[in-house]
């Protein structure tokens, strides 16, 4: 259908819609008030409207009606979200595997295609994706920011500053100086 749902924030006291994308072309705003989505996401949470937000753009779904935030998330959990939530264009299926441990039966194949293609990720030294890992603080940084932030050359003085990947350094500096992470106190 050509359609790709957009992560967007929506502003009701300037009635505006912001949205990010790496995409060129028309851009439709659809807009629909949904019953609450998951059965354990209640409106007295601080993280309601980014859940909503998430749900309404197609970048989260959640699983037999709940959200389940405090499970641990996969690589490949992670993987689908940044991919839907920059509006890259997704197969349906591949045909063959992007790493050696991403079948290309798997629902995660395409998108892991998809993030090797767009340097969102590299993979490990061995060649594997490992989609089924949790996902470290470090990788979510580089999964979310995409490759953009891999040459940002600030610096970030957390106390845990030393036990954090060369490779992810920068992810992790772009993402406490524009306000996307903090450190632990």
């Amino acid at each position: 259908n050509g359609w790709v749902p957009l992560f967007s924030t929506v502003n009701s006291n300037s009635n505006t819609v912001s949205v990010k994308t790496r995409q060129l072309g028309y851009f439709a705003i659809v807009a629909h008030n949904a019953p609450r989505a998951y059965n354990d996401v209640f409106s007295t949470s601080a993280f309601v409207g980014y859940i909503g937000n998430l749900t309404r753009s197609g970048v989260i779904s959640g699983q037999g009606g709940s959200f389940n935030g405090t499970a641990p998330t996969s690589r490949a959990e992670l993987m689908k979200m940044a991919i839907r939530a920059e509006g890259y264009s997704v197969p349906a299926f591949v045909t063959s595997s992007p790493c050696p441990d991403v079948s290309p039966n798997e629902w995660f194949a395409p998108y892991f295609k998809v993030a090797l293609e767009k340097g969102i990720i590299t993979g490990y030294s061995d060649g594997t994706c490992k989609p089924f890992n949790h996902v470290t603080r470090a990788e979510a940084m580089k999964m979310i920011l995409g490759p953009d932030a891999q040459s940002y050359t600030g610096s970030v003085t957390f106390s845990d500053y030393a036990t954090i990947p060369s490779w992810a350094r920068s992810y992790i500096a772009y993402g406490a100086n524009n306000g996307i992470v903090g450190g632990y106190s």
